[in-house]
């Protein structure tokens, strides 16, 4: 069996045990040593159980949010890039809903930083330079657009406005949102 497998059977093998009793412990070395797999099936089995409250409760030491924080970014950027699929593995679409959903625990948190908040911005920044046409619509129709039904988080990207191709993301992003909340007030 090779080194992938193996990481996915243990974590599967987790995911029952802590579904079938409350006195399971994962240690934070093993999710750790997971987290550094190259392998992005076992990447996305891994953000599962950090992820899910469920899960993560079982890990100690509790992993921090710095340690949480750099393998979401890295591997839902990968998602976003790669458009895997498979079973554990996010498609560029539901990597763009995970990203939103950490993007709001992070944003909505009293405890993380404003830096924080700007490296997430930043983030969303380079990959849509980077993207292809499928990256963009994803960022800005999948990401964008539902951030910005929070207008705090549309003050936070106005920024945008003075960059021409982010500029486009931003405008392309709240015309969605406000097409959405369109359609809302017709029904």
């Amino acid at each position: 069996m090779s080194e992938n497998s193996d990481a996915i059977q243990q974590l599967t093998s987790i995911f029952d045990e802590v579904d079938k009793e409350e006195s399971v412990i994962i240690p934070k070395a093993d999710v750790i040593e997971w987290m550094e797999n190259p392998d992005i099936e076992v990447q996305g089995a891994v953000f599962y159980l950090i992820v899910t409250e469920a899960y993560a409760s079982h890990i100690e030491p509790s992993l921090s949010l710095p340690d949480c924080h750099r393998f979401v970014l890295d591997y839902l950027g990968r998602c976003f890039r790669e458009n895997p699929s498979g079973k554990w593995a996010h498609s560029r679409d539901s990597a763009g809903y995970a990203f939103v959903t950490w993007f709001q625990f992070l944003w909505y948190s009293d405890e993380v930083e404003l830096e924080t908040m700007a490296e997430l911005k930043e983030f969303l920044e380079t990959l849509y330079v980077i993207g292809d046409e499928d990256l963009r619509e994803c960022l800005a129709e999948v990401v964008l657009s539902t951030l910005f039904e929070d207008e705090q988080i549309i003050d936070f990207f106005e920024d945008w406005l003075e960059d021409a191709a982010m500029e486009m993301a931003y405008k392309r992003a709240l015309e969605l949102d406000y097409d959405f909340e369109d359609d809302e007030e017709i029904h």
